[in-house]
């Protein structure tokens, strides 16, 4: 009894740590600028920063307490942190959860790498080179996870075919894995649906910044980026490991006489096609009037309507924890901003960029993406944006500096600190195949996020300001 209970004390350590924390923020004297209610959030921050980098409990639990500690310190009255929980990006990203689940129900991985070698052929490159093609375009409308989660069983059915031909393991599936990882974790900043930080900063803009970026002005800013990335991803991962220069004719061969023996494709699969495409047509063209949680609602009433989902597969495949997560981080960056934190935290920070000459241009752009980079590398891209997405638009009013492109520097930065297997939920999901080494992650994720974090300063000096 006695041994039980100091074990879930230590691991949980970390949570009476960060509550500690907490305390210690609270019997501190308030800093000059900042109200008290702004030192009571950014003690409620530091906690969900230890939390998010330790995890002594599951992270929506970590998205609970935020809630529980604004409500017991009275950072908003109950209505108004109700409110806050419920938006349309959450609306929105729970629709790409639900759709990303409609697509891997159909188990179409046979048929869409039949699809993927009937363009490449059989050179290793060439299939390397649509891999990284593949995921960066689906990773942009279902978002990392997914696209992961339906790409992975393509590359292992591809390995499997090539050892059934060969008898032995090929050399060429680390890099093959890693195209999947990396090109679902650098892609996500396309669209507004690549993942939960976009819908977070788009929460912001809307709340915070008095701006509405809509779906097809966010592909304005992001794809440009997004399409310079694939190319250097793709030579990236390519000289970053030694595989063979193998032929995958005869796979094709095998690979073509499965799917002939599956039949065409059924009208389920069919009318899931068509469902997701209405739904990223609706989000392009209509987003500005309708939002993009409503289109994306419309869409998973389709699916359930038309009996491609019922209510046991949204509740199976979807992962609730996610949405709790992302509801209670644009909570925190919402009482963060209403708090007074923001702006004292942005105006210490203005202070200090003045005295170093450091409050204009590229300068300005470097020292938001670095920090966001080095909290991202720690935190994950999605705590990273909710932290401190209220911080750099507060940051952009007071430097007189354009709050969307602002938001994208930190946006693009924050995905760019891939260096470990946790590092996204694309890189976690391809490690659990158990065919990458998890110290190979930084090999190929250091140069990508260098160029990756050139390229952002350069669209935002010298492409951004135009559009």
């Amino acid at each position: 009894m006695l041994r039980t209970l100091l074990f879930e004390l230590e691991k949980r350590a970390w949570l009476v740590v960060s509550l500690l924390a907490v305390v210690a923020i609270q019997l501190s004297p308030t800093p000059s600028g900042l109200t008290f209610q702004g030192k009571q959030m950014l003690a409620i921050v530091l906690m969900a920063i230890i939390l998010y980098i330790t995890e002594p409990v599951p992270l929506p639990a970590v998205a609970t307490l935020i809630v529980l500690l604004q409500a017991f310190y009275r950072i908003a009255p109950p209505q108004e942190l109700a409110r806050s929980l419920m938006s349309d990006s959450l609306l929105f990203i729970i629709s790409t959860l639900v759709l990303a689940a409609a697509v891997i129900k159909q188990n179409l991985d046979q048929r869409l790498l039949w699809f993927l070698l009937k363009l490449t052929g059989p050179s290793v490159a060439a299939v390397l080179f649509g891999f990284v093609v593949v995921c960066s375009v689906l990773t942009s409308f279902l978002g990392e996870s997914a696209t992961a989660s339906i790409m992975l069983p393509v590359a292992l059915v591809l390995i499997q075919l090539f050892s059934e031909q060969t008898g032995h393991h090929p050399r060429f599936a680390s890099v093959l894995l890693f195209a999947i990882a990396f090109g679902c974790a650098y892609a996500g900043i396309g669209t507004p649906s690549g993942g939960a930080r976009n819908a977070i900063m788009l929460e912001y803009w809307d709340r915070l910044g008095a701006v509405q970026v809509s779906y097809l002005q966010w592909i304005r800013y992001g794809y440009p980026l997004l399409l310079v990335q694939i190319p250097l991803l793709y030579l990236v991962v390519r000289r970053s490991f030694q595989f063979e220069a193998a032929s995958l004719r005869e796979s094709m061969v095998l690979l073509r006489r499965r799917v002939r023996a599956g039949g065409r494709l059924h009208a389920r699969d069919w009318l899931t096609i068509l469902v997701l495409g209405v739904t990223i047509l609706a989000w392009i063209f209509f987003s500005s009037a309708w939002g993009l949680g409503i289109p994306g609602i419309f869409g998973v009433s389709l699916m359930m309507i038309l009996g491609i989902l019922d209510w046991d597969d949204i509740n199976h495949r979807v992962n609730w924890g996610v949405i709790l997560l992302y509801a209670g981080s644009v909570s925190m960056g919402v009482g963060v901003y209403t708090s007074g934190a923001a702006d004292w935290v942005g105006v210490s920070l203005t202070d200090f960029l003045n005295r170093h000459g450091l409050n204009h241009g590229m300068v300005l752009f470097f020292a938001v993406g670095s920090i966001a980079m080095a909290m991202a590398s720690l935190t994950g891209t999605a705590a990273t944006v909710a932290i401190l997405g209220p911080v750099v638009l507060r940051l952009s009013a007071l430097t007189h500096n354009n709050p969307v492109i602002m938001g994208m520097v930190l946006v693009v930065t924050s995905a760019a600190a891939n260096f470990t297997p946790m590092s996204s939920p694309a890189c976690t999901i391809v490690y659990g195949s158990g065919l990458v080494r998890s110290r190979d992650y930084l090999r190929v994720g250091w140069k990508m996020s260098l160029i990756s974090f050139g390229l952002v300063l350069i669209f935002a000096r010298f492409v951004w300001p135009h559009l």
